[in-house]
């Protein structure tokens, strides 16, 4: 193993200790993963010398302050059951983590980042200690689907339930985007943009 270039580890050699820890992850014996404070995620191999940034990618709607308080990729911040955007927005940057960071490209392996479990209710001592997290909801998936079929209009969604519907990813890899480039609904595109 080669030491680690400070340019790799970009505002880490700055603040606590346990800011550098919460923001790393060893995927392997010769691979870690870091996101810095602007949310720039780096895979780094470190039996390179000197080591080496094999990948990097921008972590969507990245929050440093929750890294203050809680590891980014083991154990991130606890969640109230009803903060549905903030799960989708997890899962969607998990998803991104998996696609760009790591490069994964089969369907299976990306399927294990779109569905879930926040286990942190076990932390707490709740009777229900495990919350199911997945990549969609199956109202705004139906929602997106009237969208693009012209059945409902961009102007009848609420722009709270429209941003929350950008962040679902569909079980086949998908999202609102995708679905309208597909179907050619220029109409809705043009509302979007």
């Amino acid at each position: 193993m080669s030491k680690i270039p400070v340019s790799i580890l970009n505002d880490y050699g700055q603040g606590s200790n346990k800011l550098v820890v919460n923001r790393f992850k060893w995927l392997d014996s010769r691979y870690f993963v870091c996101v810095d404070k602007e949310g720039i995620e780096k895979v780094v191999d470190a039996n390179k010398k000197p080591a080496q940034e094999v990948s990097f990618s921008r972590v969507p709607c990245f929050d440093f302050h929750e890294t203050e308080q809680s590891h980014f990729y083991l154990a991130r911040s606890m969640l109230p059951y009803t903060d549905v955007k903030q799960r989708l927005l997890r899962k969607y940057q998990d998803f991104r983590y998996a696609a760009y960071s790591l490069k994964l490209e089969h369907r299976e392996f990306l399927l294990d980042h779109l569905i879930g479990v926040d286990k942190s209710f076990m932390k707490k001592g709740y009777s229900d200690p495990m919350v199911p997290e997945f990549s969609f909801t199956f109202l705004d998936w139906r929602l997106t689907e009237e969208l693009i079929h012209g059945k409902i209009e961009l102007k009848d969604i609420s722009d709270e339930r429209f941003e929350q519907i950008c962040f679902n990813i569909f079980p086949d890899g998908s999202h609102l985007l995708h679905l309208a480039a597909s179907m050619r609904s220029h109409k809705l595109l043009e509302e979007i943009i």
